[in-house]
């Protein structure tokens, strides 16, 4: 896509599906958030 720009459209895009679904998709994104969670704990 010529003109897709990840800044811009990375963020609808992920709005859109949900994290949901992008923690199933890519369990190394998923990890992280865990791990994110973890510290807020």
């Amino acid at each position: 896509m010529p003109n897709y720009q990840k800044t811009v459209h990375g963020p609808l895009i992920a709005c859109d599906i949900g994290l949901d679904a992008i923690r199933r998709a890519c369990p190394h994104f998923n990890g992280w958030l865990q791990a994110m969670e973890a510290l807020a704990r």
